[in-house]
């Protein structure tokens, strides 16, 4: 079907105006299956219909015509088969689509051997569905064939039929426009539906949004149809998206906001990627997808032209280029989310900067990709989905109120003093939440653990804990010191660093890390790993080397791909770490 739809487009894209006339009809039939037996049983089928099949598949239909009382006798010569027999049918019989197609391949040989409808560009059927393209005095014809074919079972369902001629250029734009006008109409409804859910749960309807109803939800025509006649319908429905995921949430963004909101979840967004902005990607992709030998279409032009003006100078494509190394979609997608996050980046300020940094590293965005299961604690309760939604897009989460704990302080609007603050004890929960899912998460790798151990081992080091979580023979037979850590991009002290290299607060945490504990750890015979991370959960590099590690050993224990347990594992921490963020900011707003 993939390919017939494919074909079709390429016979469509190589029609230009100023050729005769001619048209698409898009068929829908249904069939009265007790007319469609008698079609079939007193109609020889010519030796095709089963020559096909092999001797398995004729034992099959032997036995399956056996079990239903239908008599089945073959000629000598095995030139002709032919069912006999009575049974009455009825909707949804298992034998429906098999006698459907028999008397629906009658209808396909008589529309071949037609001379009438011999110059035919492009004749498919799957099951009821078909389309035919051609001349219009040939679509006619096929469809005055149809309704000669009445009384074999088969009957044409005007209401779910479209004709339209590609070659009439004014009445193509108005087909094009209308049909996605009314697809939009029609996913409208979901979205509707979707700010139902969201009054009950803002996480699942933000998570069904972005994988039912926004971009996934017409896809297929922004990869069908040329962008210069889809665009304004899009538009429109990226606006009902903004407010769909307004309602569902109860946060107004700003330009700027919903700009990020349209980004990937790898670029930082939430991935509510915009239709409009994504078309053309898209339907250079499908185009090329579908192996022409020429693209020379005046759409595809424009669609070039539109993705172009896109994405960055090292990214634009060419016809040639197109030909040479057809693209992906997702590729050609990835490029604009590039040049979207850099507009965004270039005109944010240091503090934004270091924010879009860490939010855009890997597995940061691992919460928002989960799904939103209270058992497995990936839930936030509304409030903290809020204030967690705010704080990730950077909108302003403490409308300039005072620290409740910290009366000379106020707040900023990016939340950082209220995720490091030291007073009433967030901190240190934040830091023990994450303690508990690596010890566990090692205990399910079946790794002998320790919790908060290394305090007065030693004379000289009678003071310290080095260990928040210590895993026995870790490494060559040694026991590794997990130390945790949280700290923040936005640091006054790092700022100038961390906003332009992603990952320099986390990077900095570790070499403190190291130089406070290697000593100690070396006394006691333990490596030091620190797992430092970024309050937006930006994960250093021995952080990730750690968990990269422990995620090939519960591969092996759990019988997963190492992929879905990075996943998950991240996923947990990530989202226990942005509800601890989400309290700490709620608990200083609602008390001040």
């Amino acid at each position: 079907m993939v390919r017939g739809v494919k074909r079709l487009l390429r016979v469509l894209l190589s029609w230009h105006p100023g050729f005769k006339p001619k048209s698409v009809i898009i068929h829908d039939l249904y069939g009265r299956l007790n007319t469609c037996l008698c079609s079939v049983l007193s109609t020889p089928l010519a030796v095709e219909t089963y020559g096909c099949w092999g001797a398995e598949a004729r034992e099959r239909l032997s036995r399956l015509a056996t079990r239903l009382a239908i008599p089945m006798r073959c000629t000598k010569s095995q030139d002709t088969a032919a069912i006999y027999g009575r049974l009455n049918l009825t909707l949804g019989d298992p034998l429906g689509p098999l006698l459907f197609c028999l008397v629906l391949n009658i209808l396909v040989k008589d529309i071949c051997s037609d001379p009438n409808c011999a110059n035919l560009s492009f004749h498919s059927w799957y099951l009821d569905d078909g389309v035919v393209a051609g001349p219009s005095l040939a679509v006619q014809k096929v469809l005055a064939l149809i309704e000669e074919k009445g009384p074999l079972g088969l009957l044409v369902n005007f209401s779910k039929c479209e004709v339209f001629s590609p070659t009439d250029v004014n009445l193509f734009r108005e087909f094009c426009s209308n049909y996605i006008s009314n697809k939009c109409a029609s996913a409208k409804l979901l979205l509707r539906k979707l700010e139902e859910v969201g009054a009950q749960d803002a996480q699942v309807a933000l998570v069904l949004l972005r994988l039912c109803g926004s971009f996934c939800k017409l896809a297929h025509l922004a990869r069908d149809t040329p962008p210069s006649l889809s665009i304004k319908a899009l538009e429109l429905f990226d606006i009902d998206v903004r407010h769909c995921f307004s309602q569902c949430t109860a946060v107004d963004t700003s330009d700027e906001a919903w700009l990020q909101a349209q980004l990937s979840l790898s670029h930082g967004g939430l991935g509510l990627r915009s239709l409009s902005s994504h078309a053309a990607a898209a339907y250079i992709a499908s185009l090329c997808s579908s192996d022409f030998s020429s693209l020379s279409s005046l759409h595809l032009t424009s669609a070039i032209g539109k993705f172009n003006s896109s994405v960055s100078p090292s990214d634009v494509v060419s016809v040639e280029s197109l030909a040479q190394r057809p693209p992906i979609q997702k590729a050609l997608s990835a490029k604009i989310d590039d040049f979207q996050f850099n507009q965004l980046f270039n005109s944010s300020s240091l503090a934004d900067r270091a924010r879009l940094l860490s939010i855009s590293s890997p597995h940061a965005s691992s919460w928002l990709s989960d799904v939103p299961s209270e058992g497995l604690g990936l839930h936030l309760n509304p409030d903290q989905f809020q204030v967690a939604i705010k704080w990730w897009l950077g909108l302003d989460t403490s409308g300039g109120s005072l620290c409740s704990l910290c009366p000379d302080t106020v707040l900023d609007p990016l939340g950082h003093h209220a995720s490091t603050c030291k007073r009433g004890g967030d901190a240190v929960f934040c830091h023990n939440r994450l303690r508990d899912v690596v010890a566990e998460s090692c205990r399910l790798a079946h790794l002998s653990v320790k919790v908060e151990t290394g305090n007065n081992l030693t004379p000289d080091h009678n003071h310290t804990r080095p260990a928040d979580v210590l895993v026995q023979n870790w490494s060559r037979g040694r026991p590794a010191a997990f130390d945790i850590c949280v700290t923040s991009p936005l640091n006054t002290l790092t700022l100038s660093e961390v906003g332009v290299c992603a990952g320099a607060a986390a990077q900095a945490g570790e070499v403190r890390k190291h130089s406070a504990n290697d000593d100690k750890c070396g006394d006691l015979g333990w490596f030091c790993v620190p797992l430092v991370t970024e309050t937006y959960g930006a994960w250093g590099p021995k952080a990730k080397a750690c968990f990269s590690q422990l995620a090939s050993r519960l591969s092996i224990r759990l019988q997963k791909p190492k992929s879905v347990i990075l996943h998950e594992l991240y996923g947990c921490l990530n989202t226990c770490l942005v509800r601890c963020v989400a309290t700490a900011i709620l608990s200083r707003i609602q008390s001040s």
